[in-house]
């Protein structure tokens, strides 16, 4: 529970298709408590259309659950006897969920930014929200505004009038700010998804821009590309859910998949096919690593504020480029929406703190809930009600887990005496609530590839593979036995390339686990999986929202 005794409510809205015959789909309310380190997603309510009824309204939807919300922002609530204030946050949701719960334009409209008074332009086939300089300096959109209905083409009319949805009615919440962008969608399968389309099948037929049409990748590029992916995907850590696929695949991908790539395997995959002698490649690439720098510094979870500033100028450079390259028809709703993105994480910390990576899990699991065609309603709601049951009896609360206990081998002699052994296990595997490190296989007979989750960074930046955990059993406190890499070199600016021959673990090193500044994404750059470039794994971090 909080310290400072106030719940805030992250609230999560989407349909879930539930049956690939029908269009009908099922509407759960989702919610997190904010700073909860085990991310649990609650079902609040759910709706499901059924056949034959028509599409719900926003009032039918919500109504009953904003008085709900209202009910405990007025009067709290009592947890083992202690009283907490509720508050709503803010609500997480894709475009078009959105549009649908505040009764706004959807984000193919001429008004649709939620955040600002832009508007989009016809050019082509396309609507953009390129920067014009013929129209004015677009203002944000202020909660006020909104609800004085002071730009009526950005809302939708329902009987010709404009409409106001029942979220403007919950209780001290900004109905503007308390809508973030959500990254996963934005960058993730919104602008990495359609770069990855323009440089596979090439830009669409009706762009502006038929100067650029030799974007578009080579047979060869593909299959060096994929060759690439190929040999990274062993050594992927077991913190990313999938490993990507073949490039030529894209469009079957997941978002944690376009994440991957966008976050860590992208500029890696890419350097092996955008060369400088080629200016438009080159160009396309350097764009991309704007894209890739962007993504990781709205992520990191260390000097947030300053993050998020640089983030904002390195977006307009990124928007400059990619007009050029590609055409500004092409800049859409997403890339526009990127703009916005560092307001959000000055406001609510790293993009990873307000996503739907961890609400979309989650209806991936209430999907599976439905077996049959037969009340689909029902069945969700008596499955999650046994799995809750389930889950309030097997909670844990340690906050780490060990695993795969084993005998005193020599690394740990090296810094603990005989006569203290007994005060101390050592263990293989240790899970936190972010990463899980294992130990370098002690076997001299080992692939590389089995070191997937034994690289770490520590916070003096040295390159670290771990050799041995060390729990002690009078202070609980854990410790790390490290060997380093020697020699370490810049690799794209955000990575560091280490070669196994410059690995040392003859002088073994003795480390707090609270000295790891992260884990590593290792990944092969040769075949022989000698050298490797090394970036640290920064969507796993979780914390509460700055106040």
């Amino acid at each position: 529970m909080p310290n400072d005794g106030i719940i805030k409510l992250k609230i999560n809205v989407d349909g879930l298709p539930l049956f690939g015959s029908s269009k009908k789909s099922l509407w759960p309310i989702l919610m997190q408590v904010d700073g909860d380190l085990r991310n649990e997603v609650i079902m609040v309510a759910a709706y499901w259309e059924g056949e034959g009824t028509e599409s719900v309204t926003s009032d039918e939807f919500l109504t009953d659950f904003v008085d709900e919300v209202n009910g405990l922002i007025n009067n709290g609530i009592v947890i083992d006897d202690r009283k907490f204030e509720v508050r709503v946050q803010n609500f997480i949701c894709d475009a078009p969920a959105k549009a649908f719960i505040l009764d706004i334009k959807g984000h193919t409209g001429y008004s649709s930014c939620h955040r600002c008074s832009i508007r989009g332009e016809r050019i082509g086939n396309q609507t953009s929200f390129r920067k014009n300089p013929k129209e004015e300096t677009p203002v944000n959109r202020t909660a006020a505004d909104f609800l004085n209905v002071v730009d009526p083409d950005h809302h939708r009319k329902r009987n010709n009038e404009e409409t106001l949805s029942p979220i403007a009615n919950i209780i001290d919440f900004d109905v503007i700010l308390g809508f973030p962008f959500d990254y996963m969608h934005l960058m993730s399968l919104g602008i990495t998804k359609k770069v990855l389309d323009y440089w596979v099948n090439g830009l669409p037929k009706t762009a502006v821009n038929k100067g650029s049409s030799k974007v578009k990748m080579t047979s060869d590029d593909i299959k060096t590309a994929n060759t690439v992916l190929l040999r990274i995907k062993p050594f992927t850590p077991v913190e990313f859910q999938r490993r990507c696929r073949n490039i030529d695949e894209f469009a079957f991908w997941k978002a944690t998949e376009f994440r991957q790539f966008l976050i860590y395997t992208g500029p890696i995959v890419l350097s092996q096919i955008f060369f400088p002698h080629d200016t438009l490649r080159w160009k396309m690439y350097q764009n991309f690593l704007k894209f890739h720098k962007i993504g990781r510094l709205l992520l990191g979870c260390e000097n947030v504020e300053t993050n998020a500033v640089e983030a904002q100028k390195m977006i307009s450079k990124f928007l400059k480029e990619f007009e050029k390259i590609y055409g500004g028809d092409l800049i859409s709703h997403n890339f526009h929406s990127l703009t916005h993105l560092p307001e959000d994480v000055l406001r609510y910390g790293p993009a990873d703190n307000f996503c739907c990576f961890q609400f979309e899990s989650f209806l991936q699991k209430v999907k599976g809930f439905v077996k049959q065609g037969n009340l689909p309603l029902q069945q969700v709601v008596l499955k999650y009600k046994d799995q809750r049951l389930a889950a309030v009896n097997l909670t844990r609360n340690e906050d780490i887990e060990f695993f795969k206990r084993h005998s005193v081998d020599r690394f740990a002699k090296l810094f603990i005496s005989d006569s203290d052994l007994s005060h101390y296990e050592l263990y293989e595997k240790l899970k936190t609530k972010e990463f899980t490190i294992k130990t370098k296989p002690k076997n001299p007979i080992f692939q590389k590839r089995e070191m997937r989750n034994s690289f770490v960074i520590s916070r003096n930046d040295d390159i670290c593979v771990v050799l041995e955990i060390i729990k002690s059993l009078k202070s609980n406190d854990v410790f790390l036995v490290l060997g380093k890499f020697e020699k370490k070199e810049r690799f794209l600016k955000n990575y560091f390339k280490v070669e196994m021959a410059h690995f040392n673990e003859r002088k073994p090193m003795l480390f707090p686990l609270n000295c790891i500044k992260s884990k590593l994404f290792a990944m092969p750059l040769t075949d022989d999986e000698e050298t490797f470039a090394t970036i640290p794994i920064s969507h796993i971090c979780r914390f509460a929202a700055p106040e």
